[in-house]
């Protein structure tokens, strides 16, 4: 009796003991465990248990929103560490649960094959101490918890139960076995907080639901019938909530701006390691994830497993390992059996299937399925950490079975030979995975101790309102992932704590007016404006903000977190500081409501596409609005109010020259539409105005055009515009050079000339007048021959090299590491001052650029020409570069020219000057005009449109700026892959520049924008070819914030897409560069083509006020006023509303509009609008308004009674498995082999 009973435990006792080692190993006391993706409810279990129990409205994610996980699927887990948390201390209790999951799924897998599969065999328990060795010990299983998430770790724990239970349900179909079955299933649902993998373990038990139907026919179809009945009743409480989110919402997720670029991404590094070589070791992409060390410095994310599998011997053992499990498979096929056969194999072909992604040879499936069912391709874009476990299960099964299979195909000293071999594969076992003793299952990143600041924080949100929105700083990036110096690296924790909803980055893509409030925030707050980010804090109903300085932004300076800045900000707008504590600062807002419902003073109507804008201008236009138009309210509609999105669509282009005509279409919603509103110029904005110039020889007359044309079904409206400027120089000449606030155009007489100048709005135009007659030349051949080269800057640490000599008429400088330089005097321009013109002849050599600097004789070196060497192309035959400038008088100035090196260190250029022509031409006249030339433009404007007017046409001439790749940016294809891995090439062929990485290489090019003015507006175009691997990444660096504004992919086979750049008036003028970078992430070679880029300056803010309206359109006085409200949850809201005098009835809910959000007014239902682009707001009806009551207002979210209704089938199920009859009971024991 004690032998059997050492022999049924034996198999679980040495499996628990190997466990706990590797527990042992890889905890460190006194730690947390933490990052990467977590859920901390440990940190108010209270809070988190309410938010899985009212799952559907996640009010604390932001501006609250529609959960996009199941999490209700993590109530038993909640529920089972609230309870062990009486004992348990906070810091274990993580721990306990992902170690718990440790324990629990190598037993299952034990008992899967010694209880379902094989049954009353010494054999058969070696075969299962076996498959749960390596459940326990195998690569997936390392991925799995290297960086651990509650619901991957829960998967991996109760996978094999789940399907051991079902198995055992397909076979017996006793009542006890479903009950099991059913309880099982409830405790394992956790494991569907990212959905996707219920339907990985749907497929997973609809193979041996297959096989057991196939056997047993009709009892089997029976049994499978009702085990999957089962599987939904357990199900049901997440499983609807989920279902509905899918229907309504899944577009959400695809559209965010972080999914934009990580889903390809994701995609790509999943195929790269769905290559048989990888899939049979069970390798992820996250062999080639690079993640920041305590350095500061990229590495590879699980280093000391990349290391130790380069190791020959362990890579053979690993491939082995795979082998003999798919000789298991076979055999155990071979092996007929009364009840499973084929199911293991199948499983594990699925699963490879699904591993090898695009892979040959049977990429082919996946392919099909992805391109018939996009659905498809967006729920297994990462099929790694969706199916490596399902695959490693299967694997486990193979190994066993083998065991299994050679016991019974040897005859006589079977039992010893299958001892061997299962001794020989532990061995093998443990030797590739030996790391995961000394420490390594766990990333030790992941272990740490938590700073005391935090839990005082925590204290402090306790005390305070709960209905209080916490923005929290830095905002540097659209990423959901920060870092902090304390070791942290993740999507966050403080919402596991604080009552209060937190604006954070990591809801962003779950919400697109979470990411809205992102632009609009930080769009403020780096323009330095106080005022705005006001405005945006009083737009989402913030109380508070939250600065957490131990973030840090690695390969960043500090500065670059602008923590100082953000404390000066908010000072400004009046806030006060309530709480520091270390690294943690919080500021309290001058709110003007106190609860999330609220009814605003007043309000317009103004129907506007604000999602993903970076600016709302209608809400700091007319302030608090309904989007919407209403048929019972005068509105607006604000057509182009989509141009602050970054992406701008269907813009048309007709290319002028250096020019083009951008034209922009929209729609007339309102069909009583009467009046094109004009805004005014923004005062001190800098705007391109088309003009015409024309010089009889007595007068000089400049027409200005409107910035803007606008078109209703073809008719031209007459726009605002500047006046006419009229001016007699008194002087009669051929040419003429004319300035507009130093803008320099030449003209002819007789003859009429079209430029674009650039002017300030509602500011005096400076204008002067030179002479070309008097103008006079400047020789410095003799000079430029014999001036000695200077160097003038130097590269510290490495061989400077600046060496010049004369070729003929021409000197070439060769330099490396420095840059040299030659000055020569000009002298002054007179006693007027005048215009100096500069042409300097150049030649490149080897990508060579060529530049020069007029400056003023003193101690300042200031160029007062515009930038050249970023400007400028490289250019391999006699090119010129010319500048003009307008100086003032009694000045003396010098050019200084220079030849500089390239950026890479080390490398050489060479660049030949000639003798530059200088020129000079004297003022003759000057005048100025007032602010008076602006009167159309600088107030408020309406034009009457046609009758039955349908869409609106606006058409803006706008200077391009190419941005040429060809000639300015990189000569030489560089790989700026952090290990320089693999090869890239840069190949230019006509004009077109085509970049191609291999073998996860990098290439990164870039361009300066030097006449790109961070003080105006543009438009950004861009145009090529997506040939295969992952798109070009646009970076447009800002160096006056010190950031991108710009990061997106360029998808598509051909693209043609066009992005705004908003100005920042807030930051000293400054420019951009723009930078380019392919990768090559997946197997294939990643070639993308650009044809063009340009760059036009475009007025957007002032084009996306332009409005349609039937009517003059003023804010309403709001008819309602609040009493007294209550929220009784977080999907119930009251409300006792006074309904007096006003124009219009208007309550606002603080929570992101959804069309699950009812409002019922004394069992009325009231209109569901939307109100400030993103909250929810309801209009009563017009006849309630003067009506002197009180009115009791119910705000509910109706999907909620979803997860209720859930609930309910849960019961419903538990009792339709009690009291069901069996299905086709079978109780033998013992297996029967054919």
């Amino acid at each position: 009796m004690a032998k059997k009973y050492i022999t049924q435990i034996l198999g679980p006792l040495v499996l628990g003991v190997i466990t706990a080692l590797a527990v042992l190993t890889n905890y460190e006391p006194g730690t947390i465990l933490t990052g990467w993706d977590n859920f901390h409810s440990e940190y108010n279990f209270l809070i988190n248990l309410k938010r899985a129990f009212f799952a559907l409205w996640q009010e604390q994610q932001g501006l609250g929103l529609l959960g996009g996980m199941a999490h209700a699927a993590d109530l038993p887990r909640q529920l089972i560490l609230a309870t062990l948390s009486i004992v348990l201390p906070t810091n274990l209790i993580r721990y306990f649960w992902t170690f718990a999951m440790l324990f629990i799924g190598p037993l299952g897998a034990y008992f899967l094959v010694e209880k379902a599969l094989l049954r009353g065999q010494v054999a058969s328990k070696l075969a299962a101490f076996i498959t749960g060795l390596f459940y326990l010990l195998n690569l997936a299983t390392v991925q799995y918890f290297f960086t651990p998430f509650e619901t991957f770790v829960s998967f991996y724990g109760f996978l094999p139960w789940l399907i051991y239970l079902g198995l055992r349900c397909l076979k017996r179909g006793s009542r006890r076995d479903f009950l099991l079955f059913f309880l099982t299933s409830l405790l394992a649902t956790p494991s569907f907080i990212v959905q996707t993998l219920f339907l990985v373990y749907l497929i997973a038990l609809s193979v041996f639901a297959l096989e057991a139907a196939l056997r047993q026919k009709m009892t089997g179809f029976k049994k499978a019938a009702k085990l999957f009945l089962v599987v939904l009743f357990a199900n049901s409480f997440w499983l609807l909530p989920a279902g509905y989110f899918s229907l309504t919402s899944s577009k959400v997720v695809t559209d965010s701006k972080i999914n934009s670029i990580a889903t390809p991404e994701t995609q790509l590094m999943n195929q790269e390691t769905g290559k048989l070589s990888d899939i049979a070791l069970l390798k992820g992409f996250w062999f080639n994830y690079l993640d920041v060390g305590y350095d500061n410095k990229f590495d590879y994310l699980i280093g000391p497993w990349r290391d130790y599998l380069s190791l020959p011997k362990i890579e053979v053992l690993g491939y082995g390992l795979f082998i003999a499990s798919v000789v298991g498979l076979f055999l155990f096929l071979a092996t007929k059996t009364k009840n499973w056969g084929f199911s293991p194999l199948l499983l594990s072909f699925v699963g490879y299937l699904m591993l090898s992604s695009n892979n040959p040879p049977l990429g082919f499936v996946f392919n099909f399925l992805t391109n018939s069912f996009p659905l498809f391709g967006e729920i297994f874009r990462s099929v790694f950490t969706k199916w490596s476990v399902v695959f490693a299960l299967s694997l486990s099964l193979g190994l066993g079975l083998l065991v299994y299979s050679i016991s019974r195909l040897i005859k006589g000293r079977s039992l010893v030979i299958s001892i061997v071999v299962a001794a020989i594969l532990s061995v093998f076992i443990v030797l590739v995975t030996l790391p995961v003793f000394e420490g390594n299952l766990i990333m030790r990143a992941g272990k740490l101790k938590f700073p005391g600041e935090y839990s005082r924080l925590f204290q402090f949100f306790k005390e305070e309102p709960k209905e209080a929105r916490i923005a929290f700083f830095p905002i540097q990036s659209f990423w959901g992932w920060n870092f902090y110096n304390w070791g942290y690296r993740g999507s966050g924790f403080l919402w596991y704590a604080v009552d209060q909803p937190i604006l954070d980055r990591a809801f962003d893509v779950w919400s697109p007016y979470n990411e809205t409030y992102y632009h609009e925030a930080s769009t403020a707050f780096y323009n330095n404006d106080a005022d705005a980010l006001k405005k945006v804090f009083d737009k989402y109903d913030v109380s508070y903000a939250l600065i957490d300085k131990s973030v840090i932004a690695p390969g960043r300076e500090k500065e670059y977190l602008k923590f100082e800045e953000t404390e000066d900000i908010l000072k400004e707008m009046g806030a006060e500081k309530v709480f520091e504590q270390g690294f943690l600062v919080v500021y309290e807002l001058e709110s003007p409501r106190d609860s999330f419902v609220y009814a605003p003073q007043s309000f317009s109507v103004a129907s506007s596409k604000t999602d993903y804008s970076r600016r709302d201008l209608v809400y700091q236009e007319v302030g608090d609005y309904i989007g919407t138009s209403l048929p019972d309210y005068p509105s607006k509609t604000y057509p182009f109010s989509d141009l602050f999105r970054e992406e701008i669509i269907s813009p048309d282009y007709e290319d002028f020259g250096e020019a083009s005509i951008i034209t922009m279409a929209r729609d007339i919603e309102d069909k009583n539409a009467k009046f094109l509103n004009i805004p005014k110029v923004v005062s001190g904005s800098k705007y391109n105005i088309p003009s015409q110039i024309s010089y009889d020889g007595r007068f000089l007359t400049i027409s200005f055009d409107s910035p803007v044309k606008a078109s209703v079904g073809g008719v031209e409206l007459e726009m605002p515009e500047l006046a006419d400027l009229i001016i007699e120089p008194r002087v009669d000449r051929e040419k003429l050079l004319l300035s507009i606030n130093s803008q320099v155009v030449e003209v002819e007489k007789g003859k009429k000339t079209d430029a674009v100048f650039v002017i300030s709005a509602d500011e005096f135009i400076d204008v002067q007048i030179f002479d070309t007659q008097k103008g006079s030349r400047l020789d410095i051949s003799k000079e430029f021959l014999s001036s000695k080269i200077n160097i003038c800057w130097q590269k510290e640490g490495a061989e400077n090299v600046v060496e010049g000599r004369t070729i003929g008429d021409s000197v070439a400088i060769r330099v490396k590491d420095a840059a040299g330089c030659f000055a020569f005097r000009i002298g002054d321009l007179g006693a007027n001052g005048g215009i100096l013109s500069i042409s300097l002849p150049y030649k490149s050599l080897q990508g060579s650029r060529p530049d020069f600097c007029v400056v003023a004789e003193g101690p300042d070196y200031k160029c007062e020409n515009d930038e050249i060497f970023y400007a400028e192309m490289a250019s391999t035959d006699w090119s010129a570069v010319s500048r003009r400038m307008v100086l003032p008088a009694n000045t003396v100035y010098w050019v200084n020219i220079a030849a500089r090196p390239p950026d890479a260190p080390g490398e050489e250029w060479t660049i030949e000057y000639k003798s530059p022509k200088i020129e000079t031409y004297p003022l003759i006249f000057r005048t100025t005009f007032d602010t008076r030339v602006w009167t159309d433009l600088k107030y408020d404007s309406k034009i009457t449109l046609p009758d039955g007017a349908e869409s609106l046409k606006l058409t803006i001439f706008a200077p391009g700026k190419k941005i040429d790749f060809v000639r300015s940016g990189r000569k030489e294809a560089e790989n700026c892959d952090v290990f320089e891995r693999g090869s890239v090439e840069k190949v230019i062929d006509a004009g077109l520049i085509t970049y191609k990485t291999f073998d996860k290489a990098a290439i990164c090019d870039f361009v300066p924008l030097a006449k790109t003015s961070t003080a105006m507006e543009h438009l950004i175009r861009f145009s090529g070819k997506g040939v295969s691997g992952r798109p070009l990444k646009v970076y447009l660096f800002n160096k006056g914030t010190l950031r991108n504004d710009l990061e997106v992919i360029l998808s598509g086979r051909e693209f043609d897409k066009t992005f705004s750049i908003v100005s920042w008036p807030g930051i000293s003028d400054s420019d951009y560069v723009l930078n380019l970078e392919g990768r090559s992430l997946g197997r294939e070679v990643s070639e993308n083509l650009i044809d063009d880029v340009f760059v036009y300056d475009v007025p957007i803010s002032w084009i996306g006020q332009f409005s349609i309206s039937s009517s003059d359109v003023k804010p309403m006085e709001n008819a309602l006023k609040i009493d007294s409200n209550k929220k009784l949850n977080s999907y119930i809201y009251k409300a006792k509303v006074e309904i007096k005098e006003g124009d219009g009835g208007l309550l606002v809910l603080s929570q992101g509009y959804d069309p699950g959000w009812v409002a019922k007014a004394n069992g009325i239902k009231l209109m569901h609008v939307k109100v400030n682009g993103w909250a929810n707001g309801w209009v009563i009806p017009q006849d309630s308004i003067g009506k002197t009551e009180l009115m009791t207002v119910y705000f509910i979210y109706w999907p909620q009674y979803l997860e209720f209704l859930g609930f309910v089938l849960l019961l419903a199920g538990l009792g339709f498995v009690i009291l069901t009859k069996d299905v086709g009971v079978d109780n033998e024991d013992e297996r029967e082999v054919q």
